[in-house]
């Protein structure tokens, strides 16, 4: 298992990644949010 995630830190090391911004708890927002980035590739 240790492999696995040595693997995966390395293959993403030098990716970008965004993550949605929405208020706590409001999941319907996080929702749109998310695949609002999602749409954006």
């Amino acid at each position: 298992m240790q492999d696995s995630f040595v693997h995966q830190q390395a293959v993403l090391a030098d990716q970008t990644w965004h993550r949605p911004h929405y208020p706590e708890l409001d999941w319907a927002t996080g929702a749109q949010a998310t695949l609002e980035l999602m749409r954006q590739g």
